[in-house]
């Protein structure tokens, strides 16, 4: 069976699974990306090499991120193709993945959370509506997608947020305080979605475009994945625990919720010199 083909039935088993339409077009994209490095060719004449080859190839043009993006979805598709017995067996079993970049994104700091809070956005309705956005998802550490598709009884007076059809088509529930309830008591619909109290969310990007005006406004560079990091910086600085973080985050896997935890010297620092266990034992020498 060549790629193309294999693809397209990837593509039909993907839907078929309720993945969401972003993660089966990057599939496509990225398998895309590899059909026109090696030809439309039968998967069978294809080996690790090969494969090695276009990832050194790819990493000469593109991002880590990306880079290790495709090679996941690469090799699900050899892994998958066998389970098919579309090939005798997966040629990239054994093919090591790059390492996952440890990104240095900072969050907002709390001068530029005030800031974006009492000047960022007008008092209009609209103004006001954006405001409650930001609050919530810089309070809850909702994904654009979830908070844009919340609907009216998704958040109830005891905090309680619940978010329907997230990443991988799970529900959860998540927490909110007392000063994003008001906000978002005060912009609400009654029903329909919560934002625009009719049958479509509102628009991701109409979101993100109301953050950067009010970012450009103020010189703060913000979008809403920044909200989530901030969250998760914000709470961790807090000491909340790293497992019920990633319970409010939505992650699957805890290896994620660790990519949160920011990289500060200080605070490593701080840490160690209250637990450093070779100070601890000079110190119980010094006594005996």
């Amino acid at each position: 069976m060549n790629l193309t083909r294999a693809i397209a039935r990837l593509e039909t088993y993907n839907r078929g699974l309720l993945r969401s339409e972003k993660t089966v077009r990057f599939y496509n994209q990225r398998l895309g990306v590899l059909v026109r490095h090696l030809g439309d060719r039968p998967l069978e004449t294809i080996d690790k090499d090969e494969i090695r080859s276009f990832l050194a190839d790819l990493g000469g043009r593109c991002s880590p991120e990306t880079v290790r993006g495709t090679a996941v979805v690469v090799r699900r598709l050899f892994s998958w193709a066998a389970s098919e017995g579309m090939i005798k067996s997966d040629p990239l079993e054994h093919l090591r993945l790059p390492r996952p970049p440890v990104p240095d994104r900072p969050a907002l700091t709390e001068g530029e959370l005030r800031l974006l809070l009492d000047k960022g956005f007008s008092s209009r309705p609209t103004g006001r509506r954006f405001r409650a956005m930001f609050l919530l998802a810089v309070d809850t550490g909702l994904r654009v997608s979830e908070l844009c598709a919340l609907q009216a009884g998704d958040v109830d007076h005891d905090g309680i947020v619940r978010v329907r059809s997230g990443k991988g088509k799970k529900d959860r529930v998540t927490i909110a305080g007392q000063a994003a309830l008001a906000a978002v008591a005060e912009v609400c619909a009654s029903a329909g979605n919560l934002w625009t109290g009719s049958g479509q969310p509102i628009s991701a990007t109409a979101f993100r475009r109301a953050l950067s005006r009010a970012g450009n406004r103020l010189a703060i560079k913000v979008h809403p994945h920044k909200l989530r990091r901030t969250f998760a910086t914000l709470m961790l600085s807090n000491r909340a625990d790293l497992f019920a973080l990633q319970e409010l985050m939505g992650h699957a896997d805890i290896s994620t919720t660790r990519r949160y935890v920011p990289r500060d010297v200080d605070r490593l620092r701080s840490v160690h010199r209250q637990a450093g266990p070779g100070d601890w034992l000079a110190s119980r020498d010094n006594h005996l």
